[in-house]
């Protein structure tokens, strides 16, 4: 069996070579619902390498002496639980048939520990294998359950899935067209044929975003749309040719809607200079008893809560040069209003970032291919917009940002901003975008104090790059609590990272640990976990039962392990975690250790375990009396743990709030559209050019009431009474139709006679230059994007380039010498820094600290 076991990776290495698609590193991939892990490591000290640092880890303390007491009152009550609990760790290892792919789910809630673990494997794209494992103890013990679904092969890609509102129910997506379902947490399954014969659902399956687990869209293949209203034990095909859909919802007042785009599409090529583009069509439910057009030329769609925004092109035969808008919906889709956002040229990206707290976030980006652009926030009805953000960053080709909704505090959001010298530094919102601002650093932390220092903090942008480090993490039941991969300084370096941790929403933060971490919220925020990947094979786990302030170490195996995550159940309130990773070994075995820490932790919090916190307190308190804590008028306060609590929460443990409405000030308005607010002032003024974008507002066909005293009241925002704002309002509808032809006529440049001969040849001259100029620039890009590869750059944390992005994508791809980071060995093995970095002639510094900055095009051109 082993000798068949090692040939059979030995074929995947061979093809995995020939594709010269070699990832020597694991990786894992988290959503709500699947965890997943990979192991492509071609050998057991490839993937050493490709984790290990020379960094080590020291162990965090404040130098306080209650502080230290305290922790050390800790530690003996810790000792003493561990000597009536040697067995806290439980190992297990998955035997034999173990593969490269991992995905697990959570088959229960409540705390009942039941899970499912698919690990899978692609042997020469010609046959796969996988296997099923089931645990209902938190992962001690598993049994394959392979037999239950008939030996049938898991797809590796979205094979295994959770519905979102019934942990139990999971579903296995084979590479034919039935799907394996369990409604009891893989206790049994029933085989059901979803698609048509030769077809599969090779995408994700689309839950209803209400609680109405019955409701289910899968799309196959073929781009059919197959729709449930009973878990499919009723299924029924929708429509043909489907390449995007999504369910309706109770704020819309449509449910049982289903909203697809339609159509065979054109897409774009080399040659071709045509788009992309399907038809927005509504269902009324799943026997189709009506369907509707929305809007053609839809380029794509996203539905949240009463919003429907939709990506079009306003031309009936659009091209890459065409003009695109966003349009929106607050009626499922009976009528549409354009988003009022800047002309969208076809080069230029906007997304939907969030629409959870009664106003919608969007990007739209800067004209050039800058890699940034401006975050905008809207008025409640979605339609009018005004500037929250500029220069946020948002790399081309790329669908990764570092907008971030902490989850754990109202109002509360991160971004990072790009400088005119493209270094990239972090920045905070407290209130839901109308300010932005960097976040001060702990006393002490910055080391160059000539330069501005500020907490620049991680996020998905740095882990693309190589960067180790985590997203950001906070959950709703632990108020004011979020952990981050961070460093004090003037904007975000390639230096490995520490752990900060802010209690109180983000006014304040302090360093938890030193170095990168994998880390967790656990008990509500009664315990934090975590343990270290600056080791290579890490044998210990850390835990603190008081936000941070004491860490205790447990060793948690002897042998060598590589680590792949740390998990527990989503939602935050169990105290069971488990370890996951793969032996260091020829074979390398899935393994996992699970840890209740309610076995050590074992006293019960009480009335006297907790104290009163007030959020935003400090945002506010040096104005007049009444008015601290005030957020979008409402103060809030909550029960949480005391700093130096060891107890447990416990899982059904729901935090205590009191909420009150405020007056309002001004800090509850933000500037209307067509006014900003200046640096360093409260006041909103009317932009220059106003005319000019009532006229546009006019010429688009938008008639929405304007108010024109240059304040709003913030979206969702509930203050009474107080200061008010109250403006002439003009009706758009009636100013278009009686006053544009005026204001047209007044933008329109004076027209003078000519001989038409004269002109028409001069016409047909300046097309033929054009023509024979632009055809010349694209062949001479093309040539030097074959030529060359521009290098993500890092520069020195002082040095500054210019400003001009298009110059510096120029000249880097003119000159023979690309720069790039100096510093590759202190990167991980095999990051995105270092490869395609080979046969290349570079220059390099001295300095081991670089900062991030943004070359925006080279996914471009990989």
């Amino acid at each position: 069996m082993e000798a068949v076991d090692m040939e059979r990776r030995l074929l995947v290495i061979v093809f995995v070579l020939i594709c010269l698609c070699v990832n020597r590193t694991w990786s894992v991939h988290e959503n709500e619902n699947v965890i997943s892990f990979q192991s492509y490591a071609v050998s057991a000290a490839d993937a050493v390498n490709s984790i290990s640092s020379r960094v080590s880890l020291e162990r965090s303390k404040r130098d306080v002496s209650d502080v230290q007491a305290k922790c050390s009152k800790q530690e003996e009550d810790f000792l003493s639980s561990l000597k009536t609990n040697t067995h806290l760790a439980n190992k297990f290892i998955f035997a034999n048939k173990t593969h490269f792919n991992l995905a697990m789910a959570w088959a229960s809630d409540k705390d009942k520990g039941t899970l499912i673990v698919v690990t899978t494997e692609i042997v020469l794209m010609m046959f796969a294998m996988s296997n099923i494992w089931r645990s209902t103890d938190y992962g001690r013990t598993w049994t394959n359950i392979d037999d239950l679904v008939k030996k049938a092969v898991i797809r590796q890609d979205h094979g295994l899935q959770r519905n979102p509102h019934e942990a139990s129910w999971v579903y296995m997506l084979t590479h034919k067209a039935t799907v394996h379902i369990t409604e009891d947490g893989g206790e049994s399954f029933s085989a059901k044929q979803v698609t048509k014969d030769g077809t599969t659902v090779s995408e994700p399956l689309i839950f209803h975003t209400d609680n109405r687990p019955n409701l289910i869209l899968a799309i196959a293949s073929n781009r059919d749309l197959f729709a449930t209203n009973k878990n499919f034990k009723y299924i029924r095909l929708i429509t043909e040719k489907v390449w995007q859909a999504k369910w309706g919802n109770e704020e819309m007042k449509e449910p049982d809607a289903i909203f697809a785009l339609v159509g065979t599409g054109i897409r774009h090529t080399f040659m071709s200079n045509k788009v992309t583009t399907y038809t927005l069509t509504k269902f009324a439910d799943i026997d189709a008893t009506s369907k509707e057009v929305l809007h053609k030329n839809v380029i794509a769609f996203g539905i949240q809560g009463a919003f429907i925004y939709a990506s079009v092109y306003m031309d009936a035969n659009p091209t890459q040069n065409s003009k695109k808008v966003m349009m929106v919906s607050t009626n499922a889709g009976r009528t549409w209003n354009e988003a009022q956002l800047p002309t969208l040229d076809g080069d230029r990206f906007y997304s939907v970032l969030d629409m959870s707290e009664h106003l919608v976030f969007m990007h739209v980006d800067n004209p050039g291919d800058t890699g940034s652009g401006t975050l905008y926030t809207s008025a409640k009805a979605g339609v009018v917009y005004s500037e929250s953000l500029l220069h946020h960053l948002y790399p081309n080709f790329n669908s990764v940002t570092d907008f971030y909704k902490v989850e754990s505090m109202r109002g509360v959001y991160l971004a990072s901003q790009i400088n005119e010298d493209k270094s990239i530094h972090t920045m905070i919102t407290y209130n839901r975008g109308a300010n932005w601002q960097p976040i001060i650093p702990p006393q002490g932390d910055c080391k160059d104090q000539s330069k501005a220092c500020q907490l620049q903090i991680h996020n998905f942008f740095s882990i693309s790059k190589g960067v180790r480090a985590k997203p950001p993490i906070s959950t709703a039941n632990a108020p004011g609590l979020v952990l981050v991969h961070a460093h004090a300084a003037d904007a975000l370096q390639t230096t490995l990272p520490n752990v900060y941790i802010t209690t109180d929403g983000g006014y304040s933060w302090r360093k938890t640990l030193d170095g990168p971490h994998y880390y967790q919220i656990t008990d509500s925020g009664g315990l934090l976990v975590a343990v270290s990947t600056n080791q290579s094979k890490p044998k210990h786990i850390k835990f603190s039962t008081d936000e941070g302030n004491c860490w205790h170490d447990y060793k948690f195996t002897d042998d060598d392990i590589l680590i792949t995550g740390l998990l527990t159940e989503p939602g935050g309130r169990s105290m069971t975690v488990s370890i996951w990773g793969y032996t260091n070994d020829q074979q390398r075995k899935w393994v996992v250790y699970v840890i209740n820490f309610e076995d050590v932790i074992t006293k019960k919090c009480t009335d006297m375990d907790y104290e009163i916190w007030r959020p935003h307190s400090e945002m506010r308190r040096h104005e007049k009396e009444g008015v601290e804590g005030c957020l979008l008028g409402l103060k809030q306060s909550f029960k949480k743990l005391k700093a130096d609590s060891w107890c447990q929460n416990g899982y059904e443990h729901d935090v205590e709030k009191t909420e009150m409405s405020c007056h309002c000030t001004r800090e509850d308005y933000e500037c209307d559209y067509s006014f900003y607010r200046p640096p360093s002032t409260d006041d909103c003024i009317r932009e220059p050019g106003f005319t000019g974008k009532d006229v546009d507002v006019c010429l688009r066909g938008h008639e929405e009431v304007i108010i024109t005293e240059g304040y709003r009241k913030i979206p969702g925002d509930v203050c009474t009474g107080g200061v008010t704002f109250i403006g002439t309002k003009i009706n758009m509808t009636a100013m278009c139709s009686v006053g544009s032809k005026t204001l047209v006529k007044e933008m329109e440049a004076p027209v003078q006679q000519a001989d038409h001969s004269v002109v028409f040849g001069a016409i047909i001259t300046v097309v033929v230059i054009l023509i024979a100029a632009v055809s010349g620039y694209f062949l001479y890009k093309m040539y030097l994007l074959q030529k060359h590869k521009v290098v993500y750059r890092y520069s020195m944390l002082n040095q500054t380039e210019g400003d001009d992005y298009a110059n510096e994508l120029e000249n880097a791809l003119t000159q023979h010498t690309l720069y790039e980071d100096s510093d590759d060995e202190a990167l991980p093995h095999g990051s995105a820094m270092q490869k395609g970095s080979a046969n290349r002639t570079t220059t390099r510094t001295k300095s081991k600290v670089k900062s991030f900055h943004d070359d925006s095009d080279d996914d471009m051109l990989e």
